[in-house]
């Protein structure tokens, strides 16, 4: 059995396309090689000396003026891989070294060059498996992708500012693109090769419409006049498309060899007996051959556990992309603070309202007992727990805590050591409005069980709520869209899962900005009538401060089974 029967080596390149520059797929690559020259000419007049030496720093000849879009067709992925990183190495040097190299380099970029670099090096990485596959067919190829893209980089570089749309385009082209190593473990099929082939071909049509975008004098309002950012966004959406189809096929195609090579060390790890009418000698020469199987289907078994391991980091990576791009929608950072590092001190302080006195204190075990808590617990749909009530008359009412917080904080500490998802926010420890509350939750849903995101359908279904107007006039109906959103996505991911638990203490603490604490409970309350996954929600607030009882009519609660209200004042020994 020969190696490429068993799939043990990595796939070639050249064989993706056997039938070579007359693969049929391949016809998109071949339409925008045969406009490169044209847009060579089109270009070439409105480059600067400074972007002309730029380009000529690949070449061997020293003069801008000679050959120079000989020399970008030259260009290969370690070339201009080499000279972002020589950008990103100059915008962090002192204003001295700076100065020196003006006159023959990069001009001062800020950081959002530096940014723009990052993106870039990050992309070009990931496009590299891609190119790589189409140029085995023809080197030119290759020339054609690297030094479009090197044009590209050269202009933004020194046009020393970089547009919102730009960036956001590379960033997302990056995270949406396979890593390069998937393309040499999958064997392509036709309708693969044609979407790879759509993809190379937009990822140049956009860089050269983004270097035409760049080098148009006041570029700013020629791209509004024209209709040019509607235009590069058209482009953008058209390789969004064709990656998806690439990224999807690929994840079929890398399952197809996972099986195969299953079935393989299956078939050939089957007990094997011979007849006994089988020579002494032939039967020598058959066990030697089945050692020798032995051994190849040992090293399949090994490669599959690589393969395995290599498409668990894929979309490991895939989902950390994606949860940072959505983030980054909700305005948010993935290294926000971690409240459970708040609990011990926040209980410590809820012991002092009991410590010398004859209070009674309140924990888990003792709430446990109230019929109305077990039937909040135990119920089997979703539901809305609001505990309310007062602390006793001898504690001042200055103190700012609560004697129900610290059954709460027992109940979340449980369920984070049973393993089950907890998404809660303690507003006597973080401040805020009723946005921020919702928008924790969210982050720690997210954070948690960021697989939920890697369904590149759903995540840019997720990602369009954060573009509605809704979204952006801080409407509660738009986070009650993207809470039950994502509630819902990750019921259908885990079913079997258990409730996800959301749990608010002290309401009463939340200030109110755009969104009211009565908004946020009547948010609650649909999204447990509402939403298709089992999910039980604690609201916690002292009456003193905010009397949630007063306000239950304008809750909207239509399904009086989803809703239980627990009032319970403290009490001394």
């Amino acid at each position: 059995m020969n190696d490429d029967t068993t799939g043990l080596k990595a796939h070639r390149p050249q064989m993706w396309f056997p039938r070579g520059k007359d693969s049929d797929e391949l016809k998109p690559v071949e339409e925008v090689l045969a406009e490169r020259n044209q847009f060579w000419q089109t270009i070439k007049s409105k480059l600067t000396k400074t972007e002309l030496m730029e380009i000529n720093k690949n070449a061997s000849k020293t003069s801008y003026d000679t050959d120079i879009f000989k020399v970008l067709d030259g260009e290969t992925y370690d070339s201009l891989y080499k000279r972002v990183n020589a950008c990103m190495v100059e915008t962090q040097q002192g204003n001295d070294e700076l100065s020196q190299k003006r006159a023959t380099g990069f001009r001062r970029i800020s950081n959002g060059m530096q940014k723009f670099a990052q993106s870039f090096n990050d992309f070009l990485r990931t496009y590299s498996g891609l190119v790589d596959v189409v140029q085995a067919v023809d080197g030119q190829y290759g020339g054609l992708a690297w030094g479009t893209l090197s044009l590209l980089f050269i202009v933004v570089a020194n046009k020393q500012r970089i547009e919102d749309q730009i960036q956001s385009a590379i960033e997302d082209l990056r995270s949406r693109l396979p890593e390069m190593s998937v393309y040499g473990q999958i064997y392509p099929d036709s309708s693969l090769r044609e979407e790879v082939a759509k993809v190379f071909r937009g990822v140049i049509v956009f860089a050269r419409a983004a270097t035409l975008y760049y080098k148009g004098h006041g570029y700013s309002r020629w791209m509004r006049a024209a209709g040019g950012a509607r235009e590069l966004e058209g482009k953008v959406e058209d390789i969004r498309n064709s990656v998806a189809n690439v990224r999807a096929r690929c994840d079929v195609l890398l399952s197809k060899t996972i099986q195969g090579r299953e079935g393989i060390a299956h078939f050939t790890t089957c007990s094997f007996k011979p007849p006994p009418q089988i020579a002494k000698t032939k039967w020598s020469e058959t066990y030697k051959k089945n050692q020798e199987l032995n051994l190849k289907v040992t090293q399949i078994s090994e490669a599959n556990q690589e393969l395995n391991l290599k498409v668990s980091q894929l979309q490991e990576s895939k989902d950390r992309d994606h949860l940072t791009m959505f983030l980054t929608d909700l305005g948010l950072q993935d290294s926000a603070e971690d409240q459970r590092e708040s609990l011990p001190e926040y209980n410590s302080g809820l012991y002092l309202l009991v410590k010398g006195s004859k209070r009674k204190e309140m924990r888990l075990a003792t709430l446990g007992k109230e019929d109305e808590y077990a039937r909040w617990l135990n119920c089997s749909h979703s539901c809305v727990l609001a505990l309310s009530g007062q602390n006793h008359r001898s504690v001042a009412s200055r103190n700012s805590l609560f004697w129900l917080s610290r059954a709460v904080t027992d109940m979340i500490e449980q369920l984070q050591e049973r393993g089950q998802l907890v998404a809660y926010h303690l507003c006597q420890v973080r401040d805020g409005s009723a946005e921020d509350v919702l928008l924790s939750i969210i982050h720690q849903i997210l954070k948690t069980k960021p697989s939920i995101l890697r369904d590149t359908s759903q995540f840019d279904r997720l990602r369009g709520l954060t573009k509605r107007q809704a979204w952006r006039n801080k409407d509660i109906g738009a986070f009650s869209d993207i809470l039950d959103g994502i509630i819902s996505l990750l019921s259908k991911q885990t079913p079997d899962s258990g409730p996800i638990y959301i749990i608010i203490d002290r309401l009463d603490r939340c200030s109110s900005g755009q969104i009211s604490r009565v908004q946020l409970v009547r948010a609650l309350v649909r999204l447990a009538t509402e939403t298709v996954g089992l999910v039980k929600i604690m609201v916690v607030t002292r009456d003193d401060i905010w009397n949630l009882g007063k306000y239950v009519d304008e809750f909207e609660i239509s399904e009086p089974e989803k809703w239980v209200h627990l009032s319970l004042h403290q009490q001394k020994w």
